[in-house]
């Protein structure tokens, strides 16, 4: 074998293409970093740099506007040191002290007015040459102690803002006799800053900390982006400088000896694939000729063939020359070598090309209904709406959606209900069938599915739930990427299935069990300072896996109603923003004399809460209590809550040094939004509550009642959480209210009175509807996403405030809709069955109804305060 053949193997092997592709990577890597540490570097100095040049720019603004005023008090100080002035004022003659201040009109030409103020400046007379204010008087007495006061736009932002400058005058004996008062207009503050300076970015000096006013401006305002990164105080003054270099363009990193390398890789590259295609259509040449050769009868000794695998074929070939000979040498029958040679040539053809791997499109003729799909999730009636071929095709249609986010893997868990196994192990299948893998966790609450999707990093997760619903209906909550599929993402799965864009593929199941790792989890949070005896009621529902096991990890005692797991719920309906559901909760903490309450609805990821007194403590309540604890740790944090929520939340926020933050309802959006502005801290009324802060950022009604036991035991005051809970501030409200109208006429109905609605002294928010926040109240009136009808809620400092903001909505919904008939009758902070809030129509409906419950439209229904508490629905989303 020569040279030039050993080299041609060599460049052919794939144990040399693997060693320059690891040798290509090395390479790649060191150029990088090097090249990294070379920019950081010269970022780092130029940053320096630039810190240096602004820090320049505002001293320099500093002490230019420093100077000129200086000069001005200068100024003033000697005119000040006049013996005339002190004597006219001595005299205390009007008439002199007219003509002295006419004088001076020489020394300040750009004067509004030159005054001369007796001593007692307490006691002069307003209708004076200067107006008489607080802040005048103010300046006047810092003058007459100090010397001088400090200067300062009077009525700066109105048409009477003036600069005023005082200065003290004494006699020869260097008693105090008055104060002389120079005003200017605005004008001379601009012509004082920036007049023969100019930046580079944007400056402004202001006087005042918070809501400064702005008195003069420089440069371009588009570079005023933020918190200003420089400020100085001007000394003599109640004025700052504030400067905003100009936004430079961050400097690209300068890569370009990576590019050449990179470059040269990539030639490498293609050469080594173009010598490996010429040496590769050589063999097969070589072959042909070998094939001919054997034909005629003129084989050689030895056809030299570069590729490994074509090696084998001419070996072949050559054992098949040498069978032809040996047959000729006995004289056996012919060999049929034509059709050797096709199977040979056909083995050739093989190793030469690869068929690519194409993946089926299925087609299922499933009839899905398009109204499953609702705004927070997939939901229907097991049996009508929804069944294990509907749910089969969706987790195909899920699988297929997350492969095209880059994913690979999904947790899935279910929850007690009966129809809950079939549907989970179709859901299973479908996501397998899409060739998405999955960890299968059986049956858990939705806060350890969601849990898992952390603890097993897939971030992505399905739940097989039909939350607090009736028995009868089940559905999906769907989690990829971290985020949670509402609104127009679910509608996107619908329209994959519609337009059959459904991968097929093979994938992998394995069982998982997170139980432990999530009990663990909370309880390495969450320290008890205290023991405490609480009664937790599951509703039959999921959360009965665990939460008590959970409660007593944490060092609680624990009373357990209804914690058994029953698909059919037979004891109450698991949702526990109704007060009807948390009645057999009230009486078991007076039983037990516990101390606290807490429920759960079906699936677990909402709370509910009453105190000893049998008194419903509502989530935007607990809200107050988590927004101060988590703002203890983490100030200026954003913290959400939904348009249904008490407007003293928001205040209690913003007291604690928070960012309050109104958004939509429902539990998706409200999870959404986190992630958008990540915020810490975010609830709804519902009972819905997103920890970030210590947590993962999903809502957790089990993490969240252990977050309010925590506060409940480390109170400084050592309160009782009844105490602690009559605390919070608090108003008259009236629960959610369920006005019944049909969904399309609901939206046309809110567009309406977003657009007309007339609600004098309100702040109007129009991000769900319309709400208006007065100063003694609010109300607001939106579409419900579940029930077809407008849900309402209504809250005010007194029942006179509360009956007035319900008389606003009711005269601006007649306009908009004249044919309503609304009546709002009781108090409207009781909950009791026999104490309602009603609205009808000409079909008279009235509920109390949580969000979150939805109706048939199909359905009618008339409910009375005296049937309200006995109320059964049959067809209830």
């Amino acid at each position: 074998m020569n040279e030039t053949t050993t080299r041609a193997l060599l460049l052919s092997s794939k144990s040399f293409a693997f060693m320059t592709f690891i040798v290509s990577c090395l390479i790649v890597t060191a150029a990088f970093f090097s090249q990294y540490q070379i920019n950081t570097s010269q970022q780092q100095q130029q940053q320096q740099q630039r810190y240096k040049q602004h820090q320049q720019t505002i001293n320099m603004l500093n002490k230019v506007t420093a100077a000129q005023i200086t000069l001005l008090q200068k100024q003033l100080v000697l005119v000040a040191q006049r013996r005339e002035l002190s004597a006219v004022l001595i005299s205390g003659e009007p008439t002199q002290i007219a003509e002295q201040q006419k004088a001076l009109d020489g020394a300040f030409p750009n004067a509004t007015s030159i005054c001369l103020i007796s001593a007692g400046v307490d006691n002069i007379n307003k209708s004076g040459c200067i107006p008489i204010t607080y802040a005048t008087l103010d300046s006047l007495r810092q003058a007459k102690k100090e010397g001088s006061s400090s200067i300062a736009m009077l009525q700066a932002g109105t048409n009477a803002a003036q600069l005023l400058l005082a200065q003290r005058v004494t006699d020869q004996n260097n008693n105090i006799v008055g104060v002389l008062t120079v005003t200017f207009t605005p004008k001379i503050v601009t012509n004082l800053l920036f007049m023969d300076e100019k930046v580079d970015g944007y400056a402004e000096l202001l006087q005042g900390e918070k809501n400064a006013i702005v008195l003069a401006s420089q440069g371009n305002v588009k570079s005023k982006q933020g918190v200003a990164p420089f400020q100085a105080d001007i000394a003599g003054t109640h004025w700052h400088i504030a400067y905003w270099p100009e936004n430079v363009l961050a400097i690209t990193p300068s890569f370009t000896l990576i590019i050449i390398i990179f470059v040269v890789i990539i030639l490498m590259w293609l050469l080594l694939a173009a010598i490996r295609s010429y040496l590769h259509k050589a063999d097969i040449a070589t072959l042909k000729q070998q094939l001919f050769d054997l034909n005629s009868g003129s084989m050689k000794t030895k056809y030299t063939i570069i590729d490994s695998a074509l090696r084998e074929v001419s070996s072949n070939i050559q054992a098949l020359a040498r069978t032809k000979t040996v047959a000729t040498a006995t004289k056996s029958p012919p060999t049929n070598t034509k059709a050797t040679s096709e199977i040979i040539r056909k083995k050739i053809e093989e190793t030469t090309f690869e068929d690519p791997t194409e993946l089926d499109m299925l087609e299922d003729n499933v009839d899905i209904a398009q109204s499953i799909f609702k705004a927070y999730d997939i939901r229907g009636i097991v049996g009508e709406s929804l069944n294990s071929q509907i749910v089969r095709v969706i987790g195909r249609a899920i699988g297929s959606e997350a492969q095209a986010l880059g994913l690979r893997h999904i947790v899935v868990g279910r929850d007690g209900r009966h129809s809950s196994p079939e549907l989970s192990e179709a859901l299973i299948a479908g996501v397998l069938d899409s060739g998405c893998d999955v960890s299968d966790l059986g049956m858990v609450p939705t806060p350890v599915l969601y849990f898992a999707s952390h603890h097993l990093n897939t971030q992505s997760a399905v739940m097989v739930t039909g939350s607090h619903n009736p028995a009868n209906y089940n559905g999906l909550k769907i989690i990829l990427a971290g985020k949670s599929l509402a609104g127009e993402a679910l509608q996107t799965l619908y329209h994959r299935i519609e337009q059959g864009d459904l991968l097929k593929g093979q994938a992998i199941r394995h069982k998982a069990d997170v139980m432990d790792d999530y009990i663990q989890r909370i309880a390495d949070d969450i320290q008890l300072s205290r023991p405490i005896k609480i009664v937790i009621d599951c509703g039959n529902g999921v959360a009965g896996s665990i939460a008590p096991q959970l409660f007593r990890a944490l060092g609680c005692e624990v009373i357990e109603l209804y914690c058994e797991i029953d698909g059919a719920f037979p004891n109450h309906h698991p949702d526990p923003s109704q007060p009807d559901n948390l009645q057999d909760l009230m009486k078991a903490v007076e039983q037990y004399d516990a101390e606290l309450g807490i429920a759960f609805d079906g699936d677990g990821d909402r709370l509910g809460v009453v105190d000893a007194m049998g008194n419903t403590i509502f989530p935007d309540r607990l809200m107050m209590m988590f927004a101060h604890d988590v703002l203890l740790r983490m100030p200026g944090s954003v913290i959400i809550y939904d348009v249904k929520s008490t407007n003293l939340l928001g205040e209690e926020i913003l007291r604690a040094g928070g960012e309050a933050v109104m958004w939509q309802s429902g539990h998706s959006v409200i999870k959404n939004k986190m992630l958008e502005m990540d915020a810490q801290l975010a609830g709804e009324l519902s009972g819905h509550i997103f920890f970030k802060e210590r947590w993962y950022g999903f809502d957790d009604g089990m993490y969240a009642a252990a977050r309010l036991i925590e506060l409940l035991c480390q109170d400084p005051l050592k309160r009782t959480p009844t105490e602690i809970f009559a605390a919070l501030p608090s108003r008259k409200s009236t629960p959610e209210i369920l006005l019944a109208m049909d969904a399309a006429e609901c939206k046309r109905f809110i567009t309406q009175i977003q657009q007309e609605g007339d609600f004098p002294s309100a702040q109007i928010t129009t991000m769900d509807g319309l709400r208006a926040d007065y100063a003694n109240g609010w109300g607001l009136v939106r579409a419900s996403n579940t029930v077809p009808g407008l849900t309402l809620r209504f809250e005010g400092d007194t029942e006179a405030d509360l009956a007035h903001i319900q008389e606003q909505f009711k005269r601006q919904m007649l306009q908009i809709k004249p044919t309503l008939s609304i009546s709002f009758s009781a108090k409207a902070s009781s909950l009791s069955s026999d104490e309602s809030t009603s609205l009808s129509l000409e079909e008279p409906m009235s509920l109390f109804f949580d969000e979150s419950i939805s109706m048939a439209p199909e359905q009618s229904l008339a409910v009375t305060s005296a049937t309200k508490s006995s109320l059964t629905l049959k067809d209830i989303e």
